[in-house]
């Protein structure tokens, strides 16, 4: 009797641990997930336009080279999109306003643009900014009621529902053209001057309010991490910040430029084709399965 008293008593602890464990886990993974009025800032890089059929940086340079003097080209080997710009200008080669046609008669000629992605993500109701590093205008363009605007020159005071949107490099149809930031000057003036302080201040304010998921990122663009690098080094960092791309992350992490800042600011990988985007998301912070998750579940 004593000895199954003795067993008994231990069978009882371990169905009380294995309870006591089992509810942790739960609890665990409760938190992990996040209430469905939980919002994120979206941040887009360069890639991003390749997904909504708009040219990328890489495009605009080729076509600045395909104008210019073969010499030069050579000399420009590598250089980035505000690099050249910044040679050209240096060099009088070309005024500031010939470049800004150039550009503008690239995104002109591209009037095949995939609106689909945008409208998922409009749809999604997960994002309460956007933050654009790119050129183009399809937002103002097809979603102007649902966005505000916020450039470094021009800011607004919506407290409405609208969802913010900053467009990092002001417009390049701004008849001012000075509001349009094109050259490695450029982008210095805006980073250095007292007059744009409100704005990366308003910028910054969104990552501290909530977390910041990265897509179509062009890691390998030095001013993309830069600009970065600048907005993230004055925010508390309390807010997580997430970078979703697909397979592309593998060869990126053999640059050590690259993994030192991803694991200088703690950037979580998120990995998935552009496809699975919004599923993604849903899945990870909602536990929302994708639709053939579900169907093979249930079969």
């Amino acid at each position: 009797k004593k000895i199954k008293k003795k067993y008994l008593k231990i069978w009882i602890n371990i169905y009380i641990y294995d309870k006591i464990i089992k509810n942790s886990i739960v609890m665990w993974e409760d938190s992990c997930m996040l209430s469905n009025n939980t919002k994120f800032n979206l941040l887009l890089g360069d890639n991003f336009n390749k997904l909504v059929s708009l040219p990328t940086k890489q495009v605009i340079i080729r076509s600045i080279l395909s104008v210019i003097d073969r010499d030069f080209i050579v000399s420009s080997n590598n250089s980035s999109l505000a690099e050249l710009v910044q040679k050209l200008l240096d060099k009088v080669l070309n005024e500031k306003q010939e470049i800004v046609e150039i550009i503008s008669n690239v995104f002109s000629m591209e009037n095949k643009y995939d609106l689909s992605f945008y409208k998922e993500i409009f749809e999604a109701d997960m994002f309460s900014s956007i933050i654009s590093t790119n050129y183009d205008y399809l937002l103002e363009e097809n979603f102007l009621s649902t966005i505000k605007i916020n450039t470094p020159f021009d800011m607004i005071d919506d407290e409405s529902g609208k969802i913010a949107f900053y467009k990092i490099y002001g417009d390049y149809k701004d008849k001012d053209i000075d509001k349009f930031v094109l050259s490695s000057q450029d982008i210095k003036r805006i980073k250095m001057l007292g007059f744009y302080t409100k704005f990366w201040e308003k910028l910054r304010l969104e990552f501290n309010k909530r977390a910041t998921i990265i897509l179509g990122a062009n890691l390998e663009d030095k001013e993309f991490l830069d600009i970065l690098d600048f907005i993230i080094s004055k925010t508390d960092r309390l807010q997580t910040i997430y970078l979703y791309i697909n397979d592309d992350i593998d060869k990126y992490m053999v640059d050590k430029n690259i993994t030192n800042f991803i694991n200088k600011y703690s950037i979580e990988i998120i990995k998935g084709e552009p496809r699975d985007f919004i599923p993604n998301l849903k899945e990870k912070f909602f536990d929302e399965k994708k639709s053939g998750d579900a169907l093979q579940n249930f079969a």
